[in-house]
């Protein structure tokens, strides 16, 4: 019979899980988007896809690519600290207890082998059974908050009762946007969550400080081959990262632009 979730921890062990955990992840991103390291990433075969027509030609950066990169990172920060412990750097999360992984199978999945439906990230302390699933998206317009960041294969995952994103306390949504900046698109995702969620399901979680959009979801389960039956809440909590396009599409001239440039 397979354990059941690590209910039984309290939540300000969690809440300190999680907060370490985002300050990592938050680092990455701002690594791999660092000059260097973005050049080392754009440079590696299955880094971008095919150019996109309906994106101006642009190539776009892969979903599971950026995952990787991020753990990569990360296992890079956590050598670090293992080098210099016991004198961390008190800026920077301890990451040194910590596994990630990417394309991890679900631990309540009724399939196996090619059936299974992978997490996107695992970051988990395995000696304390803390284990945190993050779902990613990547998004490239405002429609796509719904339809793919909201739907079926984004954040209702968490509320799948057969095959279970999570059933740990605490799980996560990371988007992946490639225009506009993450600001905005934090807005989108939380216009998006307000439409399309009861006003009991959101809250903010205080991580670090600031204040993360957070979804709760709160399913039954039986859960028979696996020998899992309750009540399980999972808080989403909601993460916006910038990653480019090449060339980006950020910095593609609005149409008012192109405009006042073909009159010039």
């Amino acid at each position: 019979m397979s354990r059941g979730p690590a209910d039984d921890l309290s939540e300000d062990v969690w809440l300190r899980f999680v907060d370490e955990a985002v300050r990592g992840i938050r680092e990455a991103a701002r690594r791999v988007n660092e000059p260097d390291k973005r050049t080392h990433f754009e440079a590696r075969t299955g880094w971008f896809g095919k150019a996109n027509k309906a994106r101006r030609g642009s190539r776009l950066p892969d979903e599971t690519s950026i995952s990787k990169a991020l753990i990569e990172v990360m296992e890079e920060m956590r050598a670090a600290q293992f080098i210099a412990a016991p004198a961390l750097d008190p800026d920077m999360p301890d990451l040194t207890r910590m596994d990630f992984h990417v394309e991890v199978d679900r631990r309540y999945d009724r399939s196996i082998g090619p059936k299974a439906q992978p997490t996107d990230i695992q970051i988990a302390i395995h000696r304390d059974r803390i284990d945190l699933r993050l779902e990613a998206k990547k998004l490239k317009a405002p429609h796509e908050v719904a339809a793919d960041y909201l739907g079926s294969e984004g954040l209702k995952r968490f509320d799948n009762v057969d095959a279970p994103y999570t059933l740990e306390r605490f799980g996560g949504m990371i988007a992946y946007v490639l225009d506009r900046d993450a600001a905005t698109w934090t807005e989108l995702i939380a216009e998006g969550l307000k439409a399309a969620l009861p006003a009991e399901c959101l809250k903010e979680t205080f991580l670090s400080g600031e204040a993360v959009m957070t979804s709760i979801h709160v399913r039954e389960v039986d859960l028979k081959l696996h020998g899992v039956k309750g009540r399980f809440r999972t808080d989403v909590i909601h993460l916006v990262f910038e990653f480019e396009a090449q060339p980006s599409l950020r910095l593609a001239p609005t149409p008012q632009r192109r405009k006042v440039r073909e009159g010039s």
